[in-house]
């Protein structure tokens, strides 16, 4: 096998994050990270495909789940800084670009409306710019009912004695609500219940730090700030046609958010985890964006 192509580990001890790396160590540094519920092994086809094309890619473990640090904050503002550190300790001195599903996304947005100069490019999957997400969730009930599970993990105890309960059903269910006719490998789903065991409640405290735990204030104040940034990085937003958890229609209008390069693709046949139900779709998009921007 090319030494390029061997997965690595390593991590940043004075973040507390932990990663997977893949790719020729001096290929630009392409920063990967996962949502709920999932870890870094979602991106295996993706990352691969990448070192194959002389990128190297980085899997961090979110905060949050083991074995990166399972101490807080976990709020928008937090995640991005987080990127942010991860990007100035593994390519100080050249910007890299960053790929984000689902609350990665959310770390995405942040971290190139704070530091847009760190960042070349940027790739989105499944959850649109949190600002008019917010809006358009708010214009109609359909989105609110999908999203009544933010509210479930506002329960603390509770909410992670369901997640847990019967080997971890409530995840499955989710896998089978948010992308409909499809399920993720078995060896990839136990990798997502090892680290969910190991990490409760870190997973479900970022929906708290939105809701009832976060504070009305903060996210008023994130709206205004944070997700209100004009962005001059060039981003791609792909969004499953099927997604169970965020319909499409959640991402219309966004662009108005990026005065860099924006692109928005709707993927067929895929629902929320589309980068694994249509792996190589979505790899030809994101190779081409990526190069675009090298």
């Amino acid at each position: 096998m090319d030494a390029a192509l061997i997965w690595r580990s390593g991590s940043v001890d004075e973040l507390g994050l932990t990663y997977l790396d893949i790719g020729p160590q001096d290929g630009h540094l392409v920063i990967a990270l996962h949502g709920f519920p999932d870890v870094p092994g979602t991106y295996r086809e993706l990352a691969t495909s990448l070192g194959a094309n002389g990128f190297r890619c980085v899997i961090p473990w979110m905060r949050g789940y083991a074995p990166s640090t399972l101490e807080g904050p976990f709020g928008p503002a937090q995640i991005a800084a987080d990127v942010l550190a991860l990007a100035d300790a593994l390519s100080p001195r050249e910007p890299v670009s960053l790929i984000g599903h689902d609350w990665g996304a959310v770390a995405t947005y942040g971290a190139i409306a704070l530091a847009p100069w760190r960042f070349r490019s940027a790739v989105t999957m499944a959850v649109p710019h949190p600002g008019q997400f917010i809006r358009n969730a708010l214009g109609g009930p359909s989105q609110l009912f999908r999203s009544r599970y933010m509210l479930w993990f506002q329960c603390v105890g509770l909410a992670e004695s369901s997640v847990r309960r019967d080997d971890f059903r409530y995840i499955r269910d989710l896998y089978r609500r948010w992308s409909p006719g499809w399920s993720p490998s078995p060896a990839h789903l136990e990798e997502v219940k090892s680290c969910l065991d190991a990490s409760l409640p870190g997973p479900l405290a970022y929906y708290r730090a939105l809701g009832i735990h976060g504070g009305v204030r903060d996210l008023i104040r994130l709206q205004r700030g944070l997700w209100s940034e004009p962005i001059p990085v060039p981003t791609l937003y792909l969004h499953g046609a099927q997604d169970g958890c965020i319909t499409p229609e959640m991402g219309l209008g966004q662009e108005r958010v990026f005065v860099g390069k924006f692109r928005s693709m709707t993927i067929p046949r895929a629902g929320h985890w589309l980068h694994l139900e249509q792996p190589s779709t979505t790899a030809k998009h994101i190779l081409t964006w990526l190069e675009f921007g090298r």
